[in-house]
Parts: C-alpha cells; sequence; structure tokens
C-alpha cells in the first residue's frame, strides 16, 4: 500500500511516518506540507490512500479533496484531523472523505482504517462514531 500524508505539522508527519513504517503492508509512504507538494506529489507519483488534515495550513482540506478528486477520482481519502465535532465530520463526508480519524487516535485504529479504506469501505474511528451517535 502507497499513502501519501498531507499534514502542515512536521511533527505529526514525522510521527506518522514512523509509525506507519511499522506496518508490514505499507510499502511507501510520502510526506507533504502543503499543497502545492501534494499536488506535486501526485502528479509524479500515484497512492492508494491519501490522509489529509481538514485544516492544512492556508487550505481547507475538504476543498482541496474535491480538487483533487477532479483528477484523481480513484484516490482514496481518509481525514486526519483533531476535530470531533460533528459539522467538520458531516462536511468531510460530504465531500469524498472514506474515513475519518483524530489524532488522538491510536496505532491500532489508523492501521483497521487504512485497511478499510483500500479495501474500499468506509471507516471511523471509535471516537468520531461516539459522536454520530451522540447528536
Amino acid at each position: 500500500m502507497k499513502l501519501i500524508l498531507a499534514d502542515d505539522h512536521f511533527l505529526v508527519l514525522d510521527g506518522l511516518e514512523l509509525l506507519l513504517s511499522t506496518f508490514s503492508f505499507v510499502e511507501k509512504t510520502k510526506s507533504v506540507l502543503n499543497y502545492p507538494d501534494l499536488q506535486e506529489a501526485l502528479e509524479q507519483d500515484s497512492y492508494d490512500i491519501l490522509l489529509l488534515d481538514i485544516h492544512f495550513g492556508k487550505f481547507d482540506g475538504r476543498t482541496v479533496l474535491v480538487e483533487i478528486k477532479k483528477t484523481h477520482p480513484n484516490l482514496k481519502a481518509i481525514a486526519l484531523t483533531s476535530y470531533s465535532d460533528i459539522a467538520t465530520i458531516k462536511s468531510a463526508v460530504n465531500v469524498g472523505f472514506d474515513g475519518y480519524l483524530l489524532k488522538t487516535d491510536g496505532r491500532i485504529e489508523i492501521e483497521k482504517a487504512l485497511k478499510a479504506v483500500v479495501s474500499g469501505e468506509r471507516y471511523f474511528s471509535s471516537q468520531t462514531q461516539q459522536t454520530f451517535f451522540e447528536t
């Protein structure tokens, strides 16, 4: 599985790359800190899943995903964010995210999400599901 990670925080990307390198099913990871770098990386190589921050620096990850899907319609996308409110979750789903993870989710949750989404399923972390059921 080839993953591209898009977050405007270097520490988040570094930690996520380190974690993902321990998964035997992850063949390659590429990290980008901004939208222009994400566009360039997607032009140069193909990826199975994009892990994208909802608030991606100057850009809204939801808008970024809509634009990316125009040229990469088969790319799967998982939101990776600290926002757990129902409005953000719903808006992410509405623009085409295949999964939703919180930055507080752990290794097992991330592994489940990647395997589910690459298999064509939608995945929402336990904490995200709790938000759905509370409202």
